[in-house]
């Protein structure tokens, strides 16, 4: 191939346009405990997880330490099980399993053994020859919080965790410490090792979406930031509740209880994050500080008057008796151990002065519930009629952490009726009908983001042992050895639990929201202001067949809630059915407005012919619901549906226009709709040949100021993308993509190559970015199904040639692989996503704007 210019590089350019966090440089996990709970629960779910998403580098290899008699297979398998068992992506991948297995060995020893960390360290020197760790180290202590310091001085001892080449990185989960005294002594011997950037406190309420979304709420609307403060609000409540008890756990519990459990940690992070100031930017330390600065600021406790310590009792849940706290197992019976606290403080600076923020947690409560509720003052004067404000309760704003992740805000509201009456009525944002895609466990982020070196969702030093931070609330409620300390009340469980204002602050399902699948509507119109109508009345809830309660009818119009107008374009009745079942299914995760636009250019009479159908189905535990037009327009209608369609709009939402098949470019009816269409979607793997390409650029080029363009072939082609740009992230690999001189792309032989050409426009688009010139190869095979196949990159630099190489594999998967020179690189595989047609879809709808990369890719490809 012809030798391409080089370019010294500061950054991977291949990386722009790709959404997907930065791959961690390879590198060990060292997990001690890694026989225990924690480790089959979440740490290798979690990591298997990262692997079948792409995040983890090539080489990333696992070495689980423990005294429990295990072989390295025995060990493999084990955790084999774990995932298979506690993954939330199911079924597990076994080509992605077993590509992570491979990196995965064991030690076994006492963590006090001197002579088990010469293994340890022989294991990791291996690691580093045979899968290119390069001396980066995650050691994480899955352990008793006993064991802390041993293994701190046992790794420093050995000089593991010397400095040198690679990081080093501890990650310590909770309890830190029993007290401030405890908490001290165990940084100290932390940091005779490591240093304070190298240690990762672990909580991983912080890695909860919704937890990181109340930073969002608070600093990307503006319309909070300016009442949150002593003057609009009343007060604060935060909870953190289990309905559970303590599960077998009485000789972890009888040492922490709620206060060391819940309080310290999970109850004290909430608190700082609700009530911070912004940080200047959202680098660790910025935030980091802004959450010290509170802690700082709490006001002594009183703990006679501020502080409620109870237990749960014995009684009847959910139908079963059930043990109360001095009954479990391995629980004195004389325990003055808390199983749920509540204490009142308040904050001394000028923002939250007076102000009392209500802490609360505890097992076996009525119902599990982690939340932030900010409730605010009542206006000063209220000008209605007593008897008219009789049901009006304060402004809350209830920012719901887990379940029923969200938000909700209360709002007062005139009933309908001749009389002024008003009632209290939620605002709600739900997660799951609003984004309709699974949360990563928070395992997931915290693990990443340690392997990144981001810091920001880690408690630091100061928000442990400093006197004023956390210990404040510890030092001066919890310590059960000292006086006073506020009595335990013990609760019997029965049905008293939760009485009508515990039921009042959760809403209740409502009659109309109980079918699990319903079809409102069905009926053929064929007079377009008819079609609106039954559309509105569908929409609202507010058709005859539709009655029931105030509440009721208040749900099922509730539930109406779109993300966007769809317009799909049929060529044909047999691609109909085609595109209603895929439809069918993309309602699920974006429920929207959907027109379907069938034009039958016959010799009929001027007809137009619709069917007007609405479907509600339970998602993520809301209800959620699609409204389908489906549009047949004879004669001189199917020449204007452009203008059928637009009246049907649901007005402030965005519209997509999917073209399924080849756009009809010469059509005036494709730029009717592309005037309408905010984004318009079309499949460049349906038929696409060069002059189509060409004309698909003209389109985005003409249409900047109206419809992007999302091409569901571009979607497909996005791991291909990021795995490329990963093998660049690895040490050394930078220097060697500004001397890439050639790419070659085997695909199938059936005339469909348009993804091979957008796979070479996009590398040669962003390397062009930086003045170099990328020589394209696209080789057809006979004996090669559909599709790109191989993908390779070949380039030099002062330390001899390399090539990267990508292989599409059987089952949806992808396999990777460098050469340097002669030398061969551990082989990864990672899985390559076989989406439907609506997956991809789901995709283009979220993005948002002109897509310049594609643009970008196009038009290099063409050239």
């Amino acid at each position: 191939m012809a030798q391409a210019a080089t370019v010294p590089l500061t950054q991977n350019v291949l990386r722009d346009g790709l959404i997907l966090p930065r791959t961690p440089d390879p590198a060990a996990m060292v997990i001690f405990g890694a026989s225990g709970d924690l480790t089959a629960r979440k740490l290798m779910p979690a990591l298997y997880n990262l692997a079948l998403n792409r995040y983890l580098p090539s080489g990333f290899s696992v070495i689980g330490v423990a005294d429990t008699a295990l072989t390295e297979d025995e060990f493999r398998a084990h955790m084999e099980q774990a995932v298979q068992k506690y993954s939330r992506s199911q079924p597990v991948d076994r080509a992605v399993w077993q590509s992570l297995a491979e990196g995965i060995s064991y030690v076994r020893m006492p963590f006090d053994d001197a002579a088990g960390y010469g293994r340890l360290a022989a294991e990791l020197d291996r690691l580093d020859r045979e899968r290119g760790t390069n001396g980066n180290r995650v050691f994480y202590l899955a352990t008793a919080p006993q064991f802390f310091s041993v293994i701190i001085d046992r790794l420093g001892a050995a000089g593991i965790a010397k400095a040198g080449e690679g990081w080093k990185r501890v990650v310590i989960e909770k309890p830190f410490g029993n007290d401030l005294k405890s908490a001290q002594a165990l940084n100290q011997a932390i940091h005779a090792v490591f240093a304070e950037q190298q240690i990762y406190r672990i909580d991983h309420y912080l890695g909860k979406e919704t937890v990181q979304n109340v930073l969002v709420f608070r600093f990307a609307n503006g319309i909070f930031e300016p009442i949150w403060n002593r003057r609009y609000v009343d007060h604060v409540q935060i909870t953190v509740a289990e309905d559970i008890g303590i599960e077998r756990r009485g000789k972890y519990y009888e040492n922490s209880g709620a206060l060391r459990d819940i309080f310290q940690n999970h109850l004290m992070q909430l608190l700082s994050i609700a009530a911070m100031e912004a940080p200047p930017n959202f680098d660790a330390d910025s935030v980091r500080d802004e959450k010290v600065k509170v802690l700082k600021s709490i006001h002594p406790i009183d703990v006679a008057n501020d502080v409620v310590r109870g237990q749960y009792g014995p009684g009847w849940v959910g139908g079963q008796q059930v043990p109360g706290y001095r009954q479990e197992v391995n629980v004195s019976p004389a325990s003055t151990t808390e199983t749920f606290v509540a204490v009142r403080l308040k904050i001394d600076n000028w923002r939250w002065a007076d102000t009392p923020f209500y802490l609360r947690t505890g097992k076996r409560l009525p119902s599990r519930a982690s939340e932030i509720a900010i409730q605010f003052k009542n206006p000063p004067h209220l000008p209605f009629a007593k008897t008219a404000v009789q049901e009006l309760t304060p402004n809350v704003l209830v920012m719901r952490i887990q379940p029923h992740e969200g938000a909700s805000l209360k709002i007062a509201a005139k009933i309908p009726g001749p009389v002024m009456r008003l009632r209290t009525v939620n605002m709600d944002f739900f997660y799951g009908s609003s984004f309709m895609v699974e949360s990563p466990d928070a395992y997931e982020r915290l693990v990443l983001d340690c392997m990144l070196g981001d810091a920001t969702l880690f408690a630091r030093e100061d928000e442990w042992s400093e006197p004023g931070a956390w210990s404040t609330g510890s030092r001066q409620v919890g310590h059960r050895n000292r006086r006073p300390r506020s009595p335990i009340t013990p609760r019997n469980l029965g049905a008293a639990r939760g009485g009508r204002a515990d039921r009042a602050g959760r809403p209740a399902l409502a009659a109309a929201m109980t079918k699990d699948h319903t079809e409102l509507s069905a009926r053929t119109f064929v007079d377009v202001h008819d079609i609106q109508e039954e559309l509105d009345q569908v929409r609202w809830g507010l058709h005859a067949d539709g009655e029931g309660s105030e509440a009721a009818q208040h749900a099922a119009a509730e539930a109406r809630a779109s993300v966007c107008n769809l317009i799909a374009v049929v060529s044909d009745e047999p691609e109909l059915g085609e595109v209603i079942s895929v439809l069918d299914r993309l309602s699920v995760t974006n429920p929207s407005r959907t027109l379907i636009l069938l034009a039958q250019h016959t010799r009929e009479a001027d007809k137009l012919e619709a069917e007007v159908s609405a479907q509600e189905r339970t998602e993520s535990g809301h209800r959620v619901s699609t409204e389908r037009v489906i549009l047949h327009a004879h004669g001189e209608p199917a020449r204007h549906l452009a203008s059928l369609a637009t009246p049907l709009l649901i007005p402030d939402l965005p519209v997509i226009l999917w073209w399924p098949g080849r756009p009809q470019f010469d059509n005036p009816l494709f730029d009717d709709l592309c005037e309408l269409a905010d984004r318009l979607v079309v499949d460049t793997d349906e038929g696409f040949d060069d002059s189509d390409l060409a004309r698909l650029l003209e389109v985005a080029r003409r249409n900047k100021a109206q419809a992007s363009i999302g091409d569901l072939n571009w979607a497909r082609l996005i791991a291909w993308r990021h795995v490329a740009a990963q093998f660049f992230d690895m040490p050394g690999m930078l220097a060697r993509l500004g001397h890439i001189h050639g790419v070659s792309i085997f695909h199938g032989s059936d005339g469909q190559t348009a993804q091979a050409r957008l796979l070479g426009g996009w590398i040669r688009s962003r390397m062009a970015r930086v003045g170099i010139d990328v020589p394209l190869e696209f080789r057809p095979e006979d004996s090669l199904e559909h599709g790109v196949h191989r993908f390779l990159i070949y380039t030099g630099g002062d330390e001899g040639p390399a090539r990267f190489s990508m292989s599409r594999l059987r089952g949806g998967r992808l396999s990777t692989q460098i050469r340097l020179g002669e030398q061969e690189l551990a082989e990864r595989t990672v899985r390559l996503e076989s989406r439907a047609t609506e997956e991809l879809l789901g995709i283009e709808l979220t993005l948002p704007g002109h897509d310049v990369l594609f643009e970008e890719a196009l038009a290099a490809a063409l050239r």
